[in-house]
């Protein structure tokens, strides 16, 4: 072979790997996983060296009125359940006996009681205690109208043995009077930039991976610009925490209901937490 092909042949060879090695560089910023809703907003990501969590605090109550609640529960020492959809369904004020399904209420003195739970088995039982309250409640109360839509969804996010969990219980309205409600479990195997968005998805995918000029003041903030920057690999629990608070302040600004318009609940309080393996749940 002649010093020239070969010459010709090496440079042919080094764009090869060089292309290769392009395409195989991670991009920057986080992968983000929306489920749209109307009614709150819920955030869970997985940073290189653990989970953070974020949830707005309001919730409707059958007058009308909009009441305060925390959506993210620790479960045992190294876990938490947050919450995404309606946290409230009431009966009408006007009924001479009302009742209400609200998980928090039920979830919240189960996992007092069990304060040693791993996050696998309360995925399990607090899930099944959540399934046969929701059916009490629907069943007797199910309407065409509301056939198969999705009540309310409990994400359960940890560590088990070690290794980082995370299991998705979504419960969905009676297909009419009489009939159980739909339950679905949807396990995660979560990798370090992941983010999942629950409820007002519209402001937090922006912040995150748009571009829109309404969001320009929060993209500009230092906690979200971090995150845009950041190979998804080198993104800490705490940079999403972080990131979480600002999108939480976006969501509920005056330029956050200008981006997503419309009929839907959002408040405060709105919490923050991290789980990590090695100091477990912690608020921020």
């Amino acid at each position: 072979m002649s010093r020239v092909l070969l010459r010709t042949f090496s440079v042919f060879l080094n764009v090869i790997s060089i292309s290769v090695l392009l395409a195989q560089a991670p991009a920057a910023g986080p992968a983000v996983h929306a489920f749209p809703g109307r009614n709150g907003i819920a955030l869970v990501a997985m940073g290189q060296n653990g989970f953070a969590l974020a949830a707005d605090g309001a919730q409707y109550n059958a007058d009308g009125t909009i009441s305060q609640t925390q959506k993210i529960l620790p479960v045992g020492k190294m876990g938490a359940v947050i919450f995404a959809g309606k946290t409230s369904q009431q009966d009408p004020v006007g009924r001479a006996v009302r009742e209400e399904f609200n998980p928090l209420r039920i979830a919240t003195p189960w996992l007092e009681k069990h304060q040693d739970v791993s996050i696998e088995m309360a995925s399990r039982e607090l899930g099944a205690i959540l399934s046969d309250s929701a059916n009490k409640y629907f069943s007797r109360r199910a309407t065409p109208k509301d056939a198969n839509k999705q009540a309310f969804a409990a994400i359960f996010v940890g560590y088990e043995n070690g290794q980082p969990f995370m299991k998705e219980n979504r419960y969905f309205l009676p297909q009419a009077a009489g009939k159980k409600i739909r339950a679905e479990a949807v396990m995660a195997v979560p990798a370090p930039g992941e983010v999942w968005i629950f409820g007002l998805t519209k402001v937090a995918r922006d912040l995150i991976a748009g571009n829109s000029p309404a969001m320009k003041k929060f993209r500009s903030e230092g906690a979200v610009t971090k995150l845009l920057k950041s190979k998804p690999a080198d993104i800490s629990a705490e940079d999403f925490a972080g990131a979480f608070t600002t999108i939480l302040t976006a969501v509920e600004s005056p330029e956050g209901k200008v981006l997503d318009p419309g009929p839907a609940l959002v408040g405060g309080p709105n919490r923050v937490a991290i789980i990590t393996s090695k100091t477990g749940f912690a608020l921020q």
